[in-house]
């Protein structure tokens, strides 16, 4: 294996390809979990360098204008909104010490809930929400309240658990005692459905409360109760967005990073890591034909695509390896893109799953009038697609694969149309993506776009090798935006600790 000191000893003179800069962590992957770990980093007073391969920050969360015409509107990567801005929530605690938190609105969304249940309209008041249900399942209305205040519980302990030796203060208070603390974690790991039937007894109650799981996977049976409860945040405490465009979360982590002393570069794609010749010496990554000397990586994407493609013949514990290379792919989707002509009473997110017709519908310009023309909305929707069917598509090319992108639109648009006649002859225009446009964006196997499927084994943020960490949704805390800016504590608090000992 060549080494870092290897490198140094070729390039001892060479600025272009062994820059003299250091840095004390260096972040590969611009997502929420890599920027929330660069920021929270730079916070204690390390160098950090964030690499993006791509021309703009925020991976899914990001976002970028689109012209029509003469018509600009503003489209997403696939995020539309985002939890943890209740009491204690992550981003909350995330933003309270930003310099530049002020510089973005946040809008609440609403959401609506078409299924086998009925219509239902969630605004992130739960007392609401709780008198909804009642009056539609008066048999539940106890243990739907008792549901809710176990998961405001559980929601709690999860951001304490995630934000706590990195946060400024602690983010909530509670006053469970350690039995209960120490059970948690156990309890994080038991099946979602599972722990909602000691709750709910109509058939319809539960599918109404598993269809918020389409924010995550095409497979709602496999979610654990840990990766379920930050989903209930929308519930509990709304969705927000922020005015102009998702990206604008991103922009603000990354302003911060570079305003603490920290540099973020786009366009630079890493590829390649020399490990250090021994406990004294630094790690190099290479990018773009040059050398960044760090203490520390932070990986902001495929646990396994890093081994295998940056570190194949490093030596890992031979459980971590079998572990590592034999999990189970998650979902991909297509995901529509739809400049609008007329603005639309539909709430900001709704989810369908009606028959055969199972989807999310976002409509972001409800509440951001700046994100397409006057009398225009930018809209999307995405629908859910298991391994297999992404294997059908990724074999296709050529000519075959234009036909079933074409196909496959139509027939989706008129999935849509069907749930929401309104939006009939006012689509002027669609953007496709693909499991092949994810895979080319996401860069992870099969185009999964929330990380391997739930119900496997997947690695914690700190791997085997002491001086590389891991953010994002292919961690332990799983896929949604709140859930990889934990992964960005964890990853933080893991970095820290290793650059003080």
């Amino acid at each position: 294996m060549t080494t870092s000191a290897q490198i140094e000893q070729k390039n001892e003179h060479s600025d272009l390809h062994c820059p003299n800069e250091r840095f004390d962590v260096l972040v590969i992957g611009a997502g929420i979990g890599g920027l929330t770990a660069g920021v929270l980093l730079a916070r204690k007073g390390h160098r950090v360098c964030v690499l993006e391969s791509h021309d703009k920050v925020g991976g899914l969360a990001s976002s970028w204008e689109r012209r029509i015409g003469e018509k600009k509107f503003v489209f997403s990567a696939g995020v539309q909104d985002i939890s943890g801005f209740g009491p204690g929530g992550t981003f909350e605690n995330l933003l309270s010490q930003s310099p530049f938190r002020s510089e973005i609105r946040w809008l609440q969304t609403s959401q609506r809930h078409i299924g086998t249940s009925g219509v239902f309209d969630i605004s992130g008041n739960v007392e609401n929400l709780l008198s909804l249900l009642a009056e539609k399942f008066p048999g539940d209305a106890g243990g739907m309240r008792a549901f809710f205040a176990e998961m405001t519980r559980l929601l709690h302990l999860r951001r304490r658990e995630g934000l706590k030796s990195m946060s400024h203060e602690p983010p909530v208070n509670l006053d469970e005692n350690s039995e209960k603390t120490s059970a948690i974690p156990q309890l994080f790991q038991e099946p979602y459905l599972m722990f909602l039937r000691r709750f709910v007894k109509n058939p319809l109650l539960e599918d109404l409360l598993t269809n918020i799981c389409n924010y995550l996977t095409d497979s709602p049976a496999l979610l654990s109760l840990g990766n379920a409860v930050p989903l209930h945040a929308y519930h509990l405490e709304g969705g927000f967005y922020p005015a102009g465009g998702i990206r604008k979360l991103a922009d603000l982590l990354a302003r911060e990073i570079e305003f603490r002393g920290g540099i973020v570069l786009c366009r630079t794609t890493a590829d390649k890591i020399l490990p250090p010749a021994n406990d004294a010496a630094e790690i190099l990554v290479g990018a773009n034909g040059r050398f960044f000397r760090t203490r520390a990586v932070i990986a902001n994407r495929n646990v396994s695509g890093t081994f295998r493609n940056f570190l194949p013949t490093m030596a890992l514990p031979l459980v971590f390896r079998k572990r590592l290379f034999s999990r189970v792919p998650g979902p991909s989707a297509v995901l529509m893109n739809m400049a609008c002509e007329g603005v639309f009473d539909i709430p900001e997110h709704t989810f369908v799953r009606d028959g055969t017709r199972v989807f999310a519908l976002a409509n972001p310009s409800r509440h951001d009038n700046s994100l397409a023309p006057p009398g225009h909305s930018a809209m999307s929707a995405i629908k859910l697609l298991s391994h297999e069917e992404s294997v059908r598509w990724l074999a296709l090319d050529g000519d075959a694969y234009r036909e079933k992108k074409t196909c496959f639109t139509k027939a989706f648009i008129r999935d849509v149309e069907t749930s929401f006649p309104q939006l009939r002859g006012h689509i002027l225009h669609v953007e496709t993506a693909t499991p092949r446009t994810f895979l080319r964006f996401c860069q992870v196997p099969y185009g999964m776009i929330y990380g391997h499927a739930f119900g496997t084994w997947s690695p914690l943020t700190h791997s085997p090798v002491k001086w590389l960490f891991f953010a994002g949704a292919d961690t332990n805390l799983g896929p949604g935006v709140e859930a990889v800016a934990i992964s960005g504590y964890q990853a933080a608090r893991s970095v820290n600790e290793f650059l003080s000992a």
